[in-house]
């Protein structure tokens, strides 16, 4: 195990260690169940008989790897952790949640460094669980009483019968608005709507020229969010066809990409693609600047909501869910919640129980706290009004500026089915092509139709170069 500074292996080491991780994976499309395993559930008594343990019996040191900074929750869980289970030694190491640190994990997961680990997404937590670097959780989650498909989620990743990691924090995707700017014209809040009728709104609200243009929406600054009108539609696994080669082809990618580029560029109703991740602001930035009405964003972004000195501002936030891209469409799969981060115990790890109770204690115990850094607790008995503390603070001052109903009903919507992709041939390739054909379409540089073609070819060759 580390302290807080990781030490540093050599380079050939890291490409070596990572090679072997990833060599003989098991494919994403095979043995990847998702349906719960069939175990009888755990008893009331089991579940008394777990609470009844003395915390102070459990002892151990365990090294906690999360890409959060320490102070923005962390060092507030590790020590009121501890005030509860006093003979647990938590040490904090802190990752990059990209490549270069992600890899470091992937090393000092190996190495058996790192004990208890955040894995950010199922296409990073995946392949650690099927190369056999995390611990069954089965044992613990009976002896506990815990139905992860009823106290979390029916999705949560399973491999061979067995729960590699628990699904402790996810997001949820929506519209953030302007509720001044909806008033000053009469519209109400959606709880509901097409986008059409978003496209409608956009068009009101967008006011004026030039440096002072008010426009009336906007997508979050993230690469991926120009496919959400087909996935909303498509679900999970949205960017693979039957074959398994890529979907781009599939006729909502193409209006996709025609109904942005009519948002930006013929009727300049969107905040420009390229000017927004030209700029070193986040998308939520430029709401909270008055320079958008509406954008689509994540409860990633919903932290900065109450945070007056970085953002003053004297109107009030609301919510809206993500709009249907058809009026007819049954689900629409971009709202709900989207499970995102695996708490997993390293196989090599020696306090395996210290880990486990670390597990309980911020998953499940106190799961609302998980909201300080920005992501909405999975587990399905979180307290509601205990989130919009964490987040928010004193609810009274706060709901002057924010309007925490919707805030509950359409941010924390444990309800709805959101889409969740379990299949990752090249699967961050594809993101990285269609980003890049979507953009030389909003700069001009090719038609839509190019676009399809080139995205479906380079996506086509990049699965099967990975097959």
């Amino acid at each position: 195990m580390t302290g807080r500074k990781v030490s540093y292996l050599g380079l050939a080491l890291v490409i070596v260690m990572t090679l072997s991780l990833l060599a003989g994976c098991t494919p994403p499309g095979q043995n990847n169940q998702t349906s719960a395993p069939t175990t009888a559930a755990p008893t009331t008594s089991q579940s008394q008989q777990a609470s009844e343990t003395n915390k102070a019996d459990v002892k151990g040191k365990i090294s906690l790897w999360c890409a959060w900074g320490e102070g923005s929750g962390p060092a507030s869980w590790i020590e009121d952790f501890n005030k509860e289970y006093p003979n647990v030694e938590v040490v904090y190491n802190q990752f990059r949640n990209n490549e270069e640190g992600n890899t470091l994990l992937d090393v000092s997961l190996l190495a058996g460094e790192a004990d208890l680990v955040l894995s950010y997404g199922v296409e990073k937590f995946i392949p650690r669980a099927q190369k056999g670097l995390f611990y069954s959780l089965n044992n613990y989650l009976a002896k506990d009483g815990i139905d992860v498909s009823r106290d979390f989620s029916p999705e949560t990743y399973v491999y061979n019968d067995q729960y590699y990691g628990l699904p402790i924090t996810c997001i949820s995707e929506f519209v953030t608005i302007n509720k001044d700017m909806f008033d000053a014209e009469g519209i109400e809040v959606p709880k509901e709507w097409t986008f059409d009728e978003y496209l409608d709104i956009a068009r009101k609200l967008t006011k004026g020229e030039g440096a002072e243009k008010v426009f009336g929406c906007a997508d979050h600054k993230d690469h991926y969010f120009w496919t959400y009108p087909a996935v909303s539609v498509l679900g999970s696994n949205a960017l693979y066809n039957e074959e398994k080669l890529s979907n781009f082809d599939h006729p909502l990618f193409k209006q996709a990409i025609e109904m942005r580029y009519n948002m930006e560029v013929v009727e300049k109703i969107a905040f420009p693609y390229l000017e927004l991740w030209a700029s070193n602001l986040r998308g939520i930035d430029f709401l909270l600047q008055e320079r958008i009405a509406m954008i689509v964003d994540t409860s990633s972004s919903a932290r900065f909501l109450n945070s007056m000195d970085e953002y003053p501002r004297d109107f009030t936030v609301s919510f809206a869910p993500y709009p249907k891209t058809l009026a007819d469409q049954e689900h629409n799969y971009a709202n709900g919640l989207k499970l995102f981060g695996y708490i997993s115990i390293n196989s090599n790890t020696v306090d395996k129980d210290a880990a486990w109770a670390f597990i309980k204690w911020l998953g499940l115990d106190n799961s609302s706290r998980i909201a300080q850094v920005g992501h909405i607790p999975s587990y399905t008995g979180t307290d509601k009004e205990a989130v919009v503390v964490q987040m928010f603070g004193d609810a009274n001052a706060t709901g002057k500026l924010i309007d925490l109903e919707a805030f509950k009903r359409v941010v924390l919507d444990y309800e709805s089915v959101h889409f969740s992709d379990n299949y990752f041939d090249a699967y961050d390739q594809l993101f990285v092509i269609g980003k890049e054909e979507f953009e030389k379409v909003m700069s001009g540089m090719i038609s839509v139709d190019e676009a399809i073609s080139n995205m479906k070819r380079r996506a086509d060759e990049a699965i099967q170069r990975e097959d």
